[in-house]
């Protein structure tokens, strides 16, 4: 893997901070090579060979490259002055109108993905439709976003929360998809409206829609709402409970109606997904804790062939969650555990159970110059028919041969923080050697065994 990322800013801001603008440049560029899986499980499951590197794999000269360029810049001004001391602001902020903020930003992205085989029948894929010497399936994507705004500020002039707040945007996003001697034009136009009231300080309510108008994505719609209750005052309270609800009626992307490549092609049309959800949270200091059940209708996925197929009927999701923090002495206990079943359908496909727990134990030294932290990091997944990967179109596909899952990685590390730098020390997969060679998170895809990873992060004087 050959990995470039270049990531400029730039901004300025007029003296009382009426008028200001913000702008970045990126640059991305990644070069992955391919090599489709191993071909026999077996020879690593039954660590028949102990040198990876001799492992006979689906593909030996394929490669994915993918370059990212992008820039973006934000402008805004504030259509009321707000000069003056704090003391003058408070006497009039009651008499005042605050007339808001306007704002234009505009956004240019161009992604180019390519993938390259130079022996395209090794018998990986199933079919060739351009050129049986050579694949060289390029796509390129190219959008410019233009996004016209109106809000009022979120605070008042005294810095007490607004009670009502207002945002407005007008977007006009022109798209261009080019793919062999196939190009498409988008110009599409998507009003979008937020709401957030705030009557008092325990009570937040935000609300949020966008419709799009134009070409392939016409009459998507999508809306937000959410509402936070704290139980108890600001400062002295027992947590806080959420309330939330989405829904989206959306095109499926392009990319599952139209393809052509020299191993897969299509151009079909399906029905907009439609998704209904609503959750419940609990929040208690570190501790997060709460549900969401979804219903999903028309899901596009692809199916065991690799081809992009649509589930008409409806089918639930339910999603539960618990995160949190325990401290005993200089002992932290920090993980992250979540429950998850699909009701009525295999076409998607998750673990029933996953978690992450990190176990450290954290010592000054120095009278506070360094900080020490030793620690355990473990992570754990149940059994599943995990998606295969296609690097031909970079994607994933049901397959129904092989579960992964069902296996613990463990990692010892030791961090050390000595005023602005910050140095680790990690040994992953430390029972790699300990445990059934049976650890893929994608089918024919081992995960790395036991290695050895140090790095230092110096933060130096701004």
């Amino acid at each position: 893997t050959n990995d470039i990322n270049f990531y400029l800013t730039a901004q300025y801001f007029s003296r009382n901070r009426r008028y200001g603008v913000i702008a970045n440049f990126l640059f991305n560029r990644l070069r992955n090579n391919e090599n489709g899986g191993i071909k026999y499980d077996t020879m690593f499951t039954g660590n028949v060979e102990t040198n990876r590197q001799v492992y006979t794999v689906n593909l030996n000269n394929a490669e994915n490259r993918v370059r990212d360029v992008g820039f973006y810049m934000k402008h805004y001004f504030d259509l009321t002055s707000h000069n003056g001391s704090l003391k003058d602001t408070d006497s009039k902020s009651r008499k005042s109108f605050d007339l808001g903020r306007i704002a234009y930003s505009f956004l240019y992205n161009r992604q180019v993905q390519n993938y390259i085989d130079y022996q395209p029948n090794s018998g990986f894929y199933r079919a060739i439709y351009l050129d049986s010497l050579e694949t060289y399936d390029s796509v390129t994507i190219t959008k410019f976003v233009n996004d016209f705004s109106w809000t009022n500020p979120s605070f008042r002039p005294d810095k007490q929360p607004r009670v009502l707040q207002l945002e407005a945007h007008f977007k006009q996003i022109y798209s261009e998809v080019s793919y062999h001697d196939t190009k498409r034009y988008f110009n599409q136009y998507v009003p979008v409206a937020e709401i957030s009231f705030h009557p008092y300080s325990s009570l937040f309510l935000n609300a949020y829609g966008d419709y799009v108008f134009g070409d392939y994505n016409q009459g998507d719609l999508s809306m937000k709402v959410s509402l936070t209750q704290t139980l108890g005052s600001t400062k002295h309270n027992v947590g806080s409970i959420s309330l939330t609800g989405f829904s989206c009626f959306q095109q499926p992307g392009w990319f599952y109606e139209h393809y052509l490549g020299n191993n897969f092609n299509w151009d079909t049309t399906w029905k907009k997904q439609d998704i209904i959800s609503g959750g419940f949270s609990y929040t208690f200091k570190s501790v997060d804790a709460g549900i969401t059940i979804s219903r999903i209708s028309h899901f596009v996925y692809l199916d065991t062939a690799v081809r992009p197929r649509q589930y008409n009927p409806q089918f639930g999701f339910i999603f539960a969650h618990l995160n949190g923090e325990v401290n005993i002495w200089r002992i932290k206990m920090k993980g992250q555990f979540a429950y998850q079943t699909i009701q009525g359908t295999t076409v998607l496909r998750l673990p029933a159970f996953l978690g992450t727990l990190a176990i450290y134990f954290t010592q000054q030294l120095f009278h506070g110059a360094a900080t020490f932290q030793p620690g355990l990091g473990f992570f754990y997944n149940t059994q599943y028919y995990g998606n295969s990967y296609m690097p031909a179109i970079r994607s994933f596909y049901l397959q129904d041969m092989t579960q992964t899952g069902n296996y613990p990685y463990m990692d010892v590390f030791i961090n050390l923080k000595i005023q602005r730098a910050r140095i680790f020390v990690t040994y992953t997969h430390f029972n790699a050697s300990l445990m059934s060679r049976t650890y893929f998170m994608v089918p024919d895809y081992p995960m790395q065994d036991v290695s050895f990873k140090f790095g230092v992060s110096w933060i130096f004087h701004d």
